[in-house]
């Protein structure tokens, strides 16, 4: 029987995330970021620049009050990339639409630390920035702030901030040559985001990021091997330290 997204919300169980255990609340930012040094090697047109879709998680100021993020926004395109991927019916995945998550959107960073350590979260292929969620608000509750990277055409979706989608680009998973080809397009998205927030940090009106950190990298995939590559050019941050 094929279930209707109406009848799939009925049937199929909407899960929730944990309360986070730490000591702050949990705010969230997400950012539209073009490299424009970088040409798009998925796309055909030869003035195709690479753009990442980047959230942002961190410790929050107690009194935070607002909205909560929602744990995947356009849930029907990405229900879509799931189906895809998987080859499983959408409808499966149209639950997702109604996940909520503890980050508060928006929020003011916490004044309790003066400087906060920073970790870069990379998915794996056909993956999401939001994947892991239940470990980012943890972390960000413990006084982490957590910058996530949507890999474009590697990601189930990317979604722009003016609404175009990226979707997944089918690619040879079990080919260690085609990986070994990927990784340094995914390290060069990792120093453009560290560049990135690099910059909000010297320079953030709203003042999320502080002008100190210590930045260290995770994830799945090709991971292992780019962030040794990211690691060895990110001690010029000023005031970093290794780890």
């Amino acid at each position: 029987m094929q279930l209707s997204p109406s009848r799939c919300q009925y049937y199929c169980q909407v899960f929730t995330f944990e309360q986070p255990t730490g000591p702050y609340k949990v705010g969230t930012v997400t950012y539209d970021w073009k490299d424009e040094q970088r040409e798009e090697t998925f796309t055909s047109d030869p003035g195709d620049k690479r753009e990442l879709m980047v959230q942002i998680w961190y410790p929050a100021d107690s009194q935070a009050k607002g909205r909560t993020a929602p744990y995947i926004s356009n849930a029907d395109v990405f229900a879509e990339g799931f189906s895809t991927i998987l080859n499983l019916p959408k409808a499966l995945f149209t639950t997702f639409g109604y996940v909520k998550t503890h980050a508060i959107e928006s929020a003011e960073l916490s004044q309790e630390e003066s400087t906060y350590p920073v970790l870069l979260f990379s998915h794996g292929f056909s993956g999401h920035k939001n994947q892991n969620t239940f470990q980012v608000e943890q972390l960000a509750s413990h006084g982490y702030i957590v910058v996530g990277i949507d890999h474009t055409y590697s990601s189930t979706a990317s979604v722009f901030a003016d609404g175009r989608v990226a979707p997944y680009v089918q690619q040879d998973l079990n080919s260690g040559t085609y990986l070994d080809q990927a990784n340094p397009g995914w390290v060069e998205d990792a120093k453009f985001v560290l560049d990135q927030v690099e910059k909000l940090a010297k320079n953030d009106p709203d003042n999320r990021l502080q002008d100190e950190w210590i930045c260290r990298m995770w994830g799945c995939s090709v991971i292992p091997l780019a962030e040794q590559r990211v690691r060895r050019c990110s001690w010029r941050m000023r005031g970093s330290k290794q780890p």
